[in-house]
Protein backbone atom coordinates (compact mmCIF):
# COMPACT_ATOMS: atom_id res chain seq x y z
CA UNK A 1 0.00 0.00 0.00
CA UNK A 2 1.38 3.41 -1.00
CA UNK A 3 1.96 5.88 1.78
CA UNK A 4 -0.34 8.89 1.50
CA UNK A 5 0.98 12.43 1.49
CA UNK A 6 0.92 14.21 4.84
CA UNK A 7 -1.93 16.59 5.53
CA UNK A 8 -1.01 19.98 6.90
CA UNK A 9 -3.51 21.44 9.38
CA UNK A 10 -2.90 25.18 9.26
CA UNK A 11 -3.23 27.20 12.44
CA UNK A 12 -2.07 30.69 13.46
CA UNK A 13 -0.50 29.02 16.52
CA UNK A 14 1.58 26.69 14.35
CA UNK A 15 0.83 24.04 11.75
CA UNK A 16 0.41 20.36 12.51
CA UNK A 17 1.51 17.78 9.94
CA UNK A 18 -0.57 14.58 10.02
CA UNK A 19 -0.22 11.27 8.25
CA UNK A 20 -1.62 7.78 8.61
CA UNK A 21 0.63 4.92 9.70
CA UNK A 22 -1.58 1.87 9.34
CA UNK A 23 -4.44 2.28 11.80
CA UNK A 24 -2.62 4.98 13.78
CA UNK A 25 -1.96 8.63 13.10
CA UNK A 26 1.44 10.29 13.32
CA UNK A 27 1.75 14.01 13.88
CA UNK A 28 4.38 16.69 14.21
CA UNK A 29 3.67 20.24 15.31
CA UNK A 30 4.61 23.05 17.68
CA UNK A 31 3.69 20.89 20.69
CA UNK A 32 5.92 18.01 19.60
CA UNK A 33 5.51 14.62 17.92
CA UNK A 34 2.97 11.92 18.69
CA UNK A 35 1.51 8.65 17.43
CA UNK A 36 -1.92 7.23 18.23
CA UNK A 37 -5.57 8.03 17.58
CA UNK A 38 -6.24 11.34 15.85
CA UNK A 39 -7.48 13.22 18.94
CA UNK A 40 -4.44 12.18 20.97
CA UNK A 41 -2.08 13.22 18.18
CA UNK A 42 -3.75 16.63 17.79
CA UNK A 43 -3.72 17.26 21.54
CA UNK A 44 0.00 16.47 21.78
CA UNK A 45 1.11 18.16 18.55
CA UNK A 46 -0.92 21.38 18.57
CA UNK A 47 0.35 24.48 20.31
CA UNK A 48 -0.80 24.92 23.90
CA UNK A 49 -2.43 28.17 22.81
CA UNK A 50 -4.99 26.76 20.33
CA UNK A 51 -8.52 27.94 21.03
CA UNK A 52 -10.83 25.63 22.94
CA UNK A 53 -12.92 23.75 20.42
CA UNK A 54 -10.28 23.84 17.67
CA UNK A 55 -9.36 20.17 18.03
CA UNK A 56 -13.03 19.13 17.87
CA UNK A 57 -13.52 21.29 14.76
CA UNK A 58 -10.48 19.70 13.09
CA UNK A 59 -11.74 16.21 13.98
CA UNK A 60 -15.15 17.03 12.44
CA UNK A 61 -13.50 18.36 9.27
CA UNK A 62 -11.36 15.24 8.85
CA UNK A 63 -14.36 12.97 9.58
CA UNK A 64 -16.28 14.75 6.80
CA UNK A 65 -13.37 14.24 4.42
CA UNK A 66 -13.46 10.53 5.23
CA UNK A 67 -17.25 10.41 4.67
CA UNK A 68 -16.82 12.17 1.30
CA UNK A 69 -13.84 9.99 0.33
CA UNK A 70 -11.91 13.22 -0.31
CA UNK A 71 -8.87 14.64 1.37
CA UNK A 72 -7.40 18.12 1.52
CA UNK A 73 -3.62 18.29 1.59
CA UNK A 74 -4.03 21.54 3.52
CA UNK A 75 -6.76 22.12 6.04
CA UNK A 76 -7.54 25.50 7.58
CA UNK A 77 -9.85 25.51 10.59
CA UNK A 78 -10.33 28.93 12.16
CA UNK A 79 -12.81 30.88 14.24
CA UNK A 80 -14.94 33.17 12.08
CA UNK A 81 -15.49 36.85 12.67
CA UNK A 82 -17.50 39.49 10.87
CA UNK A 83 -19.60 38.75 7.81
CA UNK A 84 -19.52 36.31 4.91
CA UNK A 85 -21.87 35.84 1.95
CA UNK A 86 -24.05 32.98 0.72
CA UNK A 87 -25.98 32.67 -2.56
CA UNK A 88 -28.99 30.41 -2.99
CA UNK A 89 -31.99 30.14 -5.32
CA UNK A 90 -34.66 32.68 -4.36
CA UNK A 91 -37.12 29.80 -4.00
CA UNK A 92 -35.36 29.02 -0.68
CA UNK A 93 -36.02 32.49 0.79
CA UNK A 94 -39.03 31.63 2.97
CA UNK A 95 -37.37 28.53 4.43
CA UNK A 96 -34.15 30.44 5.17
CA UNK A 97 -36.06 33.32 6.76
CA UNK A 98 -37.78 30.81 9.05
CA UNK A 99 -35.06 28.22 9.72
CA UNK A 100 -31.79 29.91 8.80
CA UNK A 101 -29.12 28.13 6.75
CA UNK A 102 -29.06 24.40 7.42
CA UNK A 103 -27.81 21.92 4.83
CA UNK A 104 -29.84 19.16 6.54
CA UNK A 105 -33.07 20.86 5.41
CA UNK A 106 -32.07 20.83 1.73
CA UNK A 107 -34.99 19.72 -0.46
CA UNK A 108 -34.13 21.34 -3.81
CA UNK A 109 -30.97 21.17 -5.90
CA UNK A 110 -28.31 23.49 -4.52
CA UNK A 111 -26.49 26.32 -6.18
CA UNK A 112 -24.10 23.88 -7.88
CA UNK A 113 -27.15 21.85 -9.09
CA UNK A 114 -26.47 18.95 -6.74
CA UNK A 115 -29.63 17.32 -5.33
CA UNK A 116 -27.92 16.87 -1.94
CA UNK A 117 -25.43 18.95 0.00
CA UNK A 118 -21.91 18.48 -1.40
CA UNK A 119 -20.48 18.73 2.14
CA UNK A 120 -22.14 18.79 5.54
CA UNK A 121 -22.04 22.52 5.90
CA UNK A 122 -22.83 25.96 4.52
CA UNK A 123 -20.56 27.38 1.81
CA UNK A 124 -19.66 31.00 2.48
CA UNK A 125 -17.74 33.45 0.32
CA UNK A 126 -15.43 36.04 1.82
CA UNK A 127 -17.27 38.88 0.04
CA UNK A 128 -20.13 39.62 -2.37
CA UNK A 129 -17.84 39.16 -5.36
CA UNK A 130 -17.08 35.58 -4.30
CA UNK A 131 -20.72 34.54 -4.61
CA UNK A 132 -21.07 36.10 -8.10
CA UNK A 133 -19.80 32.82 -9.53
CA UNK A 134 -22.83 31.00 -8.16
CA UNK A 135 -25.24 33.64 -9.43
CA UNK A 136 -23.75 33.00 -12.88
CA UNK A 137 -23.93 29.20 -12.48
CA UNK A 138 -27.68 29.37 -11.87
CA UNK A 139 -28.07 31.32 -15.13
CA UNK A 140 -31.86 31.70 -15.45
CA UNK A 141 -32.79 31.03 -11.83
CA UNK A 142 -33.46 34.05 -9.62
CA UNK A 143 -30.88 34.03 -6.81
CA UNK A 144 -30.79 35.64 -3.38
CA UNK A 145 -27.59 36.82 -1.74
CA UNK A 146 -27.43 36.68 2.06
CA UNK A 147 -24.94 38.35 4.36
CA UNK A 148 -24.07 35.92 7.16
CA UNK A 149 -22.67 36.80 10.59
CA UNK A 150 -19.93 34.25 11.37
CA UNK A 151 -18.68 35.55 14.71
CA UNK A 152 -17.59 32.55 16.78
CA UNK A 153 -18.38 29.91 14.14
CA UNK A 154 -15.69 27.41 13.20
CA UNK A 155 -14.90 27.76 9.50
CA UNK A 156 -12.86 25.34 7.44
CA UNK A 157 -11.25 25.84 4.06
CA UNK A 158 -13.28 24.63 1.10
CA UNK A 159 -11.48 21.72 -0.61
CA UNK A 160 -12.03 23.41 -3.98
CA UNK A 161 -10.47 26.72 -2.90
CA UNK A 162 -6.66 26.47 -3.03
CA UNK A 163 -6.88 22.82 -2.00
CA UNK A 164 -8.24 23.85 1.39
CA UNK A 165 -5.29 26.14 2.16
CA UNK A 166 -7.33 29.31 2.57
CA UNK A 167 -10.80 30.45 3.53
CA UNK A 168 -11.72 32.64 0.53
CA UNK A 169 -14.47 30.04 0.35
CA UNK A 170 -15.21 28.48 3.71
CA UNK A 171 -17.55 25.85 5.08
CA UNK A 172 -19.48 26.45 8.31
CA UNK A 173 -20.45 23.04 9.60
CA UNK A 174 -22.93 24.45 12.13
CA UNK A 175 -26.42 25.51 11.00
CA UNK A 176 -26.72 29.31 11.06
CA UNK A 177 -29.86 30.82 12.61
CA UNK A 178 -32.03 33.30 10.70
CA UNK A 179 -31.13 35.95 13.30
CA UNK A 180 -27.56 35.94 11.91
CA UNK A 181 -28.66 36.52 8.30
CA UNK A 182 -29.46 39.63 6.28
CA UNK A 183 -30.99 39.35 2.80
CA UNK A 184 -28.94 41.87 0.80
CA UNK A 185 -30.04 41.09 -2.77
CA UNK A 186 -33.25 39.50 -4.04
CA UNK A 187 -33.95 37.73 -7.32
CA UNK A 188 -30.55 38.49 -8.83
CA UNK A 189 -30.06 37.38 -12.41
CA UNK A 190 -26.62 37.12 -14.01
CA UNK A 191 -25.55 40.17 -15.97
CA UNK A 192 -24.94 39.67 -19.70
CA UNK A 193 -21.26 39.45 -20.47
CA UNK A 194 -19.67 41.80 -22.93
CA UNK A 195 -19.87 40.45 -26.46
CA UNK A 196 -22.84 38.12 -25.79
Amino acid sequence: MAEEEPQLVLSPEGDVELRRAGAAWVGDGPGGRATGDLRTVLVHCAADTVEPGWIDAVLAAIAEEHAQAQRRLNLVVERGSGWRYHATPSANRASIAEHGLDWRRMTRPGIASSPVAEWSGIFLGVDREAVSLFVDILACVPTDVWRVRVDGLWLEGDPGSSGGADTYWAIARQPIPASDLVLVERDVMPQPREGT
